[in-house]
């Protein structure tokens, strides 16, 4: 077992050998004599290789669903929830298994209490185990074998679309997720250490993009949140507090970071609520859109902020960014 210190990023080599009754024995690399430890688990460490695998399926609150599809090959069934009454839809199929043209004009026997526990099955749905590239999954004729369920959350929360296959083992059903996941993180994040550890794990194309980066110090925290569906994605970035500085090779002053807020999508880039400074010259509000075509193209950029350099030496700025009075221009 290896273990890194997180503060000195020192790798440790520990032997874990039988535990008895004074405890777990163990051996550090490079140091003689045998040791007692406390806390081991060897669950942890002797698992097959699917426990460390997550097998969270889906995770919602049952009340923030406003929609539920299944499409099986028996019919299709919708149901929609407007001020917590559950509404349905039954649209058959033909012997042939199509879809009938229009649906059920009444479905008496309705039960909203039958949507009521399928949402408390499915709102903590959990993996049993896991298929691989062999498995005979039946996805392809998901609606056939097992059926597609649609799971729509309000307030652009999530859609989900199960797909469920062929019988796996007993009773259990091969299943696929897809559909619009959201994920949020509040972070707190020393500078310094994140860009040590992102030159350890760019390629080297990449950490060139690091090499005018001459220095960096202080901590930033915030939240962030990403969203996809369908191949497509968002993600949002607050900066709520920071003290970071860096100095880069372009600048002859430190830059510092207060605030940010930044948006992205595959099409473009929004950079909002900046403040900060640049030497003496502070940064207030600033805001700019790039968008991300074939060569990224800046799209405007606006400014408030109090130069206390003269407009030569911030001209002399490389990569074009020229700071004036009351105004960042790009050019």
């Amino acid at each position: 077992m290896e273990v890194i210190e997180r503060v000195a990023n020192k790798a440790i080599d520990l032997y874990l050998g039988k535990s008895g009754s004074r405890g777990q024995m163990a051996r550090v690399a490079g140091k003689d004599g045998v040791f007692v430890v406390g806390g081991y688990s060897s669950y942890l460490y002797t698992r097959e290789v699917k426990n460390w695998r997550e097998t969270s399926i889906l995770k919602f609150e049952d009340a923030n669903v406003i929609s539920v599809e299944i499409d099986n090959k028996n019919a299709k069934f919708s149901f929609s929830k407007n001020d917590d009454k559950w509404s349905a839809s039954l649209t058959l199929r033909d012997k042939d298994g199509k879809l009938n043209k229009d649906p059920e004009k009444k479905w008496d026997k309705f039960d909203p209490e039958k949507v009521k526990d399928l949402l408390r099955a499915y709102k903590s749905l959990n993996a049993e185990d896991f298929g691989d590239d062999k498995s005979d999954t039946g996805f392809a004729d998901a609606v056939k074998e097992g059926g597609v369920v649609k799971i729509k959350l309000k307030d652009n929360a999530g859609d989900y679309t199960i797909k469920f296959g062929k019988t796996s083992k007993g009773t259990s059903r091969y299943a696929l997720k897809d559909g619009a996941l959201t994920a949020q993180v509040a972070f707190e994040v020393q500078v310094a250490q994140a860009v040590t550890l992102a030159r350890k794990l760019l390629t080297q194309d990449q950490r060139a993009a690091l090499n005018d980066l001459q220095s960096v110090s202080g901590r930033i925290s915030g939240t962030a949140q990403a969203t996809s569906a369908s191949g497509d994605w968002n993600a949002t970035l607050e900066i709520a507090r920071s003290d970071a500085q860096a100095r880069l090779a372009q600048i002859p002053w430190p830059v510092a970071l207060q605030s940010l807020h930044v948006s992205a999508s595959p099409r473009q880039i929004t950079v909002s609520r900046l403040r900060g400074a640049i030497g003496s010259s502070t940064v207030d509000d600033a805001a700019a859109r790039i968008e991300l075509a074939t060569e990224p193209r800046l799209l405007g950029a606006t400014c408030g902020q109090e130069d206390r350099h003269s407009d030569r030496d911030v001209g002399n700025l490389r990569h074009g960014v020229v700071l004036k009075s009351h105004a960042l221009s790009w050019v």
